[in-house]
């Protein structure tokens, strides 16, 4: 999989840390291209509004005194769809919980059937 050519390099180096990534445990599918897009889209604008937060502050100065950053709102809706994109890969806290617990539970099946308990 290759990301868009309009990627900077903080997003393509998160698209390819993605890929690396769901590859290693062997998540990774053709058909999820855009949703892996959309995702270091998002990991790269977190990136880009902290850095811009952390340099001019969460306020700034208006015509009726000091408002939000503009950047915190966009921070929390990319924060939003990546914890969203998360669920859907798969890869969020519950869905591992999910996993390992289905996999203890066959796990401890097959080593009672192997160790002869259901004989």
């Amino acid at each position: 999989m290759q990301g868009p050519q309009h990627f900077n390099e903080t997003a393509a180096n998160y698209y390819c840390f993605i890929v690396d990534e769901l590859q290693k445990m062997d998540k990774l599918y053709g058909t999820d291209q855009l949703i892996i897009e959309r995702l270091a889209f998002n990991f790269a604008t977190v990136e880009e509004c902290e850095k811009l937060l952390m340099k001019e502050g969460f306020t700034v100065s208006g015509a009726h005194g000091p408002r939000e950053h503009p950047s915190v709102s966009t921070l929390m809706k990319a924060q939003s769809k990546v914890l969203e994109i998360f669920k859907v890969l798969g890869l969020d806290a519950s869905m591992r919980l999910k996993i390992e617990s289905k996999e203890e539970s066959q796990s401890d099946f097959l080593t009672s059937l192997i160790g002869g308990k259901y004989k």
